[in-house]
């Protein structure tokens, strides 16, 4: 499935526990580095579209870094609890997009990346010809545009990336707090069979959302 990649170059593990948590948790893949070695060889397997990058690495600055990464087509958010004018000019300089102070919020850096990721207009395909816009909350299939609600376009999302059936469970622990709160598992259903409507209306019927009894949801392809 095609979605945002974010790459985490942090060497404090807890640090980069809680940012992946958080990011996996808003429907981004995520993978770790701790060092400048496993950086550069994650950049070459994984391909993230943004890498979280702290200046100190206890193998490599993360400014030498981000010489090589900048050449490429990523965007770069600096992780630094360096505040000195002359270190982030520096990251400037050698192609960082942006930076963020440690300590930091969560939310305010959700918000840094999508701001980055809308600016480079960042985009992700798959297979299928399915993009998901995770900051619009759009789904385009084929190039046509599926026009869905917020909660239909994460219960559609949460069933896209699973290659197998998952219950109305699952579907709500997947989905951001701040959609599911007070929805139920009957709910899901109604957002399902709502998708399934769109889906037929579009012209998409080799898409089908099937149901196994007591077992949850899938999406088949005829």
């Amino acid at each position: 499935m095609g979605k945002y990649k974010i790459l985490v170059v942090e060497d404090e593990k807890d640090i980069s526990d809680g940012v992946k948590l958080f990011l996996s948790h808003m429907g981004y893949e995520v993978q770790q580095a701790f060092n400048g070695k496993d950086a550069i060889r994650f950049f070459n397997s994984f391909k993230p579209h943004v890498i979280l990058l702290d200046t100190l690495l206890p193998d490599i600055r993360g400014t030498e870094l981000c010489t090589e990464f900048a050449s490429e087509d990523v965007g770069i958010i600096f992780l630094t609890a360096l505040s000195a004018k002359n270190n982030i000019v520096e990251g400037f300089k050698r192609g960082a997009d942006d930076y963020i102070a440690k300590p930091f919020d969560l939310d305010i850096l959700l918000a840094r990346i999508e701001a980055l990721i809308n600016r480079l207009d960042i985009n992700t395909e798959d297979k299928n010809g399915v993009i998901f816009d995770m900051l619009k909350n759009d789904v385009f299939i084929e190039g046509k545009e599926l026009f869905l609600t917020k909660m239909e376009f994460r219960v559609f999302h949460c069933l896209y990336k699973s290659e197998d059936y998952i219950s109305a469970d699952e579907i709500l622990e997947s989905i951001d707090e701040g959609f599911s709160s007070g929805v139920s598992t009957r709910t899901v259903s109604v957002h399902i069979a709502n998708i399934r409507k769109k889906l037929f209306e579009a012209g998409f019927e080799n898409m089908e959302i099937v149901s196994k009894y007591k077992v949850g949801y899938k999406i088949d392809y005829l």
